[in-house]
């Protein structure tokens, strides 16, 4: 698209009456028709405040117009911008020191005196076309910029909103999942006690195994409310942990023994392989066994029968910590999904028909987190799936060793 030149609005300052009036006569034969002179810098400082012009022809070097004060005047910002591109125009026979200046001061060139019309027109156009095209830049830009500060306007309250909403989520899944807990505790008990027959036999055999099958399933339910909370105050940032020396062996090998049972019925071979000098720890007791059961639960959960789940823990120099290892020779995780299973709700595709709801390696991850370690999951599809622990050296506790 062309910029329109022949519209531009050009403003001839200082000179004398006759000058200006050639000058404006020859542009208008170039065909410009918004043309302008002033005869002092007052009114050219007006001009440029409420109606700029585009383009300033300045006579320098005139014992009556102060050239050199409008040139510093339009380029100093005196006015509305845009500012107008200058053309000084000037004798040969003037002081080039005053040219210099003029220069220095703004003007974009010098036309010297005497010229050629076909001179004068290329130079006037040249600076029009590069003044309009300036315009046109910052007219983009500034619009630009507008859209990008709306944008970011927008996104800012998007996030907001995001924000809120997952708090208020977390809020309700906290609340909830303690109101749904309650009942179900007392359901859990009951029927407990009646699947070992406390108070007597129940009669049909049935009933016994309905009432085992009902407290399986409500501890199950117990235990997904469990994590519920945990997320919910994960996400707020209200999990406290409560660090003290601790067994860390011990709790390994006594949490392996939990999932003996589990393992055998699976068919699922369980090793453990735990340094004989294992430190002491300042960790959580409670929340490090919830990590070595959520990762247990999963490895055997995900293991086919025949395979096995083997746990190790070493204090390895060379990384700085200490290292616990999950490592089963499961169904694995495809790369895509590696990713994925880390966040809360997320599931592998090969993961769905085990059941679960994606809660406990986010938890996991979040807890080893709060204890000071990282978590480092690998996998591969069919071979397994390895969960690495590193807890820094700076939570052994020295002199400790029979810490419970």
């Amino acid at each position: 698209m062309s910029l329109p030149i022949e519209s531009a609005d050009i403003l001839i300052a200082g000179g004398d009456p006759a000058e200006n009036g050639r000058l404006a006569a020859l542009l208008r034969g170039f065909g410009y028709t918004e043309i302008r002179a002033v005869d002092n810098l007052d009114e050219l400082r007006k001009l440029q405040t409420h109606t700029p012009a585009d383009a300033l022809l300045v006579e320098i070097g005139s014992g009556t117009f102060d050239g050199l004060a409008a040139i510093q005047a339009v380029a100093a910002g005196e006015g509305q911008p845009p500012q107008p591109i200058v053309l000084a125009l000037a004798s040969t026979d003037r002081d080039p020191d005053l040219h210099r200046r003029a220069l220095s001061l703004g003007a974009r060139d010098i036309l010297r005196r005497p010229f050629e019309e076909a001179e004068f027109r290329a130079r006037v156009r040249g600076l029009i076309e590069l003044h309009l095209l300036k315009r046109t830049v910052a007219s983009h830009s500034r619009s630009l910029e507008d859209a990008v500060r709306l944008r970011v306007a927008q996104m800012s309250q998007t996030l907001a909103e995001v924000e809120k909403a997952n708090r208020a989520k977390s809020d309700f899944l906290a609340r909830m999942s303690h109101d749904i807990r309650t009942p179900l505790n007392a359901i859990l008990g009951f029927s407990e006690i009646m699947a070992k027959e406390m108070f007597g036999p129940l009669g049909n055999k049935k009933y016994k195994d309905y009432a085992a099958t009902i407290h399986g399933a409500v501890l199950q339910a117990v235990g997904l409310t469990g994590d519920l909370m945990d997320l919910g105050r994960i996400e707020q940032d209200k999990l406290d942990v409560d660090l003290r020396p601790t067994n860390v062996k011990k709790l390994i090998a006594e949490s392996v023994e939990v999932f003996r049972d589990q393992a055998e019925k699976a068919k699922v071979v369980l090793k453990v392989d735990i340094q004989a000098d294992f430190p002491v720890l300042r960790t959580d007791e409670k929340r490090f066994k919830q990590i070595v059961f959520n990762l247990l639960s999963n490895a055997i959960k995900f293991t086919p029968a025949g395979r096995g789940v083997t746990v190790k823990a070493w204090n390895d120099p060379n990384e700085g910590c200490f290292v616990v290892v999950f490592s089963d020779a499961g169904i694995g995780i495809a790369p895509e999904d590696l990713e994925l299973v880390m966040q809360p709700y997320g599931q592998a595709q090969m993961a769905r028909s085990t059941g679960g709801v994606g809660l406990g390696l986010p938890i996991t991850k979040r807890l080893v987190e709060l204890l000071g370690g990282s978590l480092e999951l690998r996998s591969k599809v069919g071979i397994g799936t390895s969960v690495k622990l590193c807890f820094p050296i700076g939570l052994i506790v020295h002199g400790a060793e029979n810490a419970a």
